[in-house]
């Protein structure tokens, strides 16, 4: 299991991702990672800083969940395994 962290807008990170995505894993958007929340098309767990959303404007699909740090924090404990795309 492992939470791949996104904070980048370049969409080939999603290509790249879908390569290496494992169906146990999750996905976390922060930063400026959060504009591929229109993008993003995957069976994973989505997760997206609510504070990046809220300062970007942005409005989250019903299947992406908005998250704090302190639930950031558990994500990570939980998957143990991070991968930053940057």
């Amino acid at each position: 299991m492992a939470l791949h962290q996104i904070s980048n807008n370049n969409p080939d990170i999603l290509k790249k991702l879908e390569q290496v995505a494992n169906s146990n894993d999750a996905v976390l958007l922060c930063g400026d990672g959060t504009y591929q929340c229109p993008r993003l098309k995957t069976q994973l767990a989505v997760y997206a800083l609510h504070d990046d959303v809220e300062t970007r404007g942005l409005q989250l699909p019903e299947n992406i969940t908005a998250i704090d740090d302190s639930d950031w924090a558990d994500l990570i404990i939980k998957y143990g395994t991070t991968v930053s795309w940057t």
